[in-house]
């Protein structure tokens, strides 16, 4: 009998423990299913190194910041950027200007500088930061010089470090959705770059080409009009018009608290000298559908964001607040942040901002900001880029 109870016991405890499993086995399937989909392994390893680089940003300005209150001397050359990717091409300790490297154009008047493979970690002044650090008197806080992660001129995934006079400026690139907002929230100058430092505007940024911020107009009150709209990408490529009936107006507190340049519709309109437009994001408004931002002198191609084709249009593609935009009513008569990416070889010629295509119309309406780069910017960094002015201009941006 005792042989009877133990048999079926255990043949009933193996039939129910089988059964446990296959449910089990079932849930922790369901689970990872889940897991992965809410947990995006990519997005973690993307997290992981961005956290790795906001690091490194803290400990090499710590690091700066010691040396200049413990030595006294140069910071670096001011019109340098010293990247931290090597130069194959350098052979000694004095380095190269990255020419083999691929870097965008940096702003007029500023090089680049990097080391050689042997040397650009090190923490003597032949590194890639140009600073001999055991001069410290309480030695080095660095062992080595930490480089980006990836170190990646492709994603612009590299470490820069410039300095003027007594002020330097540390930067790095994150590519995680969670981490890119510290490029726009630690107050730098630069919405695609984290930056640190004592001043956060030393840097350049590469590549960009026309850099206008009607809130960085100065000595114009409400309703002047304006004769020359600066550019602040460091090419001096001033937007400007001569004619006093042809100025638009500088308008203050239009749009979340922040100015805009005005234009009337009928005449109104700004020339850009010639650049490189490859990529072009701006703020503004229209209240004919059929303006577009501006008219370049080749193939007479506009900003319009209106499916004319490249017959007319300046970019090929084109987004509003993030989206994909493919018809007119992507974008009407509200401010919105409107984004052209040429697809393909970068074209190069003036503009009329203010002035396009397909109507040979003036623009009515406003402009708060315009940014153009001279090649095709990443997705990552045009997300990055609106992300930043949909925040900045009280605009929902995905």
């Amino acid at each position: 009998m005792q042989g009877i109870r133990s048999d079926f016991n255990s043949q009933h405890i193996r039939g129910f423990t089988l059964v446990e499993l296959l449910i089990a086995l079932g849930i922790i399937a369901v689970i990872s299913v889940v897991a992965v989909m809410v947990i995006n392994p990519v997005e973690l390893l993307k997290r992981s190194r961005d956290v790795v680089r906001i690091a490194d940003l803290v400990t090499v300005n710590k690091a700066v910041a010691i040396y200049n209150l413990d030595i006294s001397g140069s910071l670096g050359i001011a019109s340098t950027t010293y990247v931290s990717i090597p130069d194959p091409a350098a052979t000694t300790t004095a380095g190269t200007n990255c020419a083999s490297l691929g870097l965008p154009a940096a702003s007029s008047g500023i090089g680049y500088h990097c080391s050689s493979p042997s040397n650009y970690r090190n923490v003597d002044g032949t590194g890639w930061i140009p600073l001999n650090f055991n001069l410290i008197s309480m030695k080095s806080p660095l062992g080595v010089l930490p480089v980006d992660p990836t170190q990646a001129t492709s994603t612009g995934m590299y470490y820069t470090y410039s300095a003027i006079g007594g002020n330097w400026e540390i930067t790095a690139t994150t590519e995680s959705d969670k981490y890119s907002a510290n490029a726009w929230d630690e107050g730098g100058n630069d919405p695609m770059r984290v930056e640190v430092g004592t001043n956060l505007a030393i840097a350049p940024r590469p590549g960009l080409t026309l850099f206008l911020d009607a809130s960085q107009i100065a000595g114009l009150s409400d309703g002047s009009p304006v004769s020359q709209w600066n550019d602040l990408s460091g090419f001096g490529k001033d937007a400007t018009q001569a004619s006093p009936t042809q100025q638009p107006l500088y308008e203050t507190n239009i749009l979340n608290s922040e100015p805009v340049v005005r234009f009337d519709g009928t005449d109104d309109r700004l020339a850009i000298p010639s650049i490189a437009w490859g990529t072009a994001i701006a703020v503004a408004k229209r209240t004919v559908t059929s303006n577009s931002l501006f008219e370049r002198s080749v193939a007479k191609r506009g900003f319009s964001v209106l499916a004319y084709g490249t017959t007319y249009d300046t970019f090929d593609r084109y987004y509003v607040n993030g989206a994909l935009a493919t018809a007119p009513s992507n974008w009407l008569t509200s401010f919105a942040v409107v984004s052209g990416v040429l697809q393909s070889s970068v074209l190069t010629a003036t503009a009329n901002l203010g002035y396009g295509s397909p109507s040979f119309s003036y623009l009515n309406g406003d402009i708060a900001e315009v940014l153009v780069w001279n090649y095709k910017i990443s997705d990552a960094d045009r997300k990055k880029v609106e992300r930043y002015l949909g925040k900045k201009y009280g605009i929902a941006v995905p």
